[in-house]
């Protein structure tokens, strides 16, 4: 790479003012953490209000999470919506 200690020192800099300057994120706390995991699943195929809107539509449908376990595929996208990317 040409010209690489200059970009060494560069890099360097950068990291040291990150360092100094900066705070780690802090998370929001989790409430229930199975709705955060079927938010994430739900998340990775859609928009987050897409996937929050599938969500709720799952809650208000089953009594409890065992339910949804055991419900087969076809019924849990007739629930969410057979538009939902795949679905």
């Amino acid at each position: 790479m040409k010209n690489a200690s200059d970009y060494i020192r560069k890099i360097k800099r950068l990291l040291t003012t990150l360092r100094k300057e900066g705070s780690p994120a802090k998370l929001p706390p989790i409430e229930d953490p199975m709705d955060a995991l079927l938010q994430g699943i739900l998340g990775n195929y859609a928009a987050d209000a897409r996937a929050a809107s599938a969500l709720s539509k799952l809650r208000s449908a089953f009594v409890d999470l065992n339910e949804l376990r055991v419900t087969p595929p076809s019924e849990i996208v007739e629930i969410i919506g057979t538009d939902y990317p795949m679905g």
